[in-house]
């Protein structure tokens, strides 16, 4: 008995590794071209998790850049992440805006996964290089973060204009796409709410404000990209005894 509860204990313990390997090859690796740094960090709650990005560069010049944050959790939230990347990598490469892909997307979860009560919060965003634009459009996901070449040196969110994906299919009749100008030595930081939803040992969430807080004082030590991603994560993880209980996933797009 005891042999067999060992053997069924290694074969899990391989089935966790295997998935948790299948898990990060989905996400996008560091994005360095003319113009433009995309750096990717994440930290799974339990090894395997439901936060998805993507970064995608189309032959005209453009970058579409995706986030999304599963609401279940644990096999179920880990298998529709790799749908979910498979169905976008499928959808950018024909897609004139952000809202072309968030309705199609859309449209696939009520079709497949409508009544399972499974949806998704997503950010569909396109960095584009040659009008020095940044389109996007937000479904239940919390804002996005401009960082704006001003004297003011202060964080605008780009909140989301529409509810979460997978709960109605009438989104694609008013998908909205917003648009801010971008300039060089800006940035646009997307995330998940684990990193928000942060307590510190009193009990208090981190939240937006102080999230732009954190990302002010990294931006005044002249943190690029990758350095910038990395101390973001620790900071957060370790200000004021603050500990994550949710799986966390970042995104630092930096216009050079």
């Amino acid at each position: 008995m005891r042999a067999r509860f060992r053997d069924q204990a290694s074969a899990l313990e391989r089935d966790l590794e295997l998935a948790e390997r299948v898990y990060r090859s989905l996400l996008p690796k560091r994005l360095t071209a003319v113009g433009i740094d995309v750096v990717t960090r994440t930290q799974p709650f339990n090894r395997i998790g439901g936060d998805y990005a993507t970064v995608f560069p189309t032959p005209d010049g453009r970058v579409f850049v995706c986030v999304s944050d599963v609401t279940a959790h644990g096999t179920a939230s880990a298998l529709l992440v790799t749908r979910v990347n498979s169905f976008v990598r499928e959808c950018v490469p024909f897609a004139n805006h952000p809202c072309e892909v968030v309705q199609e997307l859309n449209s696939f979860l009520c079709d497949h996964f409508g009544g399972l009560g499974l949806s998704l919060s997503f950010f569909c965003g396109v960095v584009d290089l040659r009008h020095m634009e940044f389109s996007y459009a937000g479904c239940g996901h919390p804002p996005a973060l401009h960082f704006k070449a001003s004297p003011r040196r202060e964080w605008e969110p780009l909140k989301s204009q529409h509810t979460l994906l997978g709960m109605f299919s009438g989104l694609s009749l008013h998908c909205r796409v917003d648009k801010v100008p971008l300039n060089s030595g800006e940035k646009i930081f997307l995330y998940t709410d684990g990193l928000t939803e942060a307590r510190d040992a009193e009990g208090n969430l981190l939240g937006v404000d102080g999230l732009a807080k954190v990302l002010t004082h990294c931006v005044c030590e002249n943190l690029e990209g990758e350095l910038l991603a990395d101390r973001a994560l620790e900071m957060v993880k370790g200000l004021q005894g603050m500990h994550v209980r949710d799986d966390v996933l970042l995104m630092v797009i930096s216009i050079q």
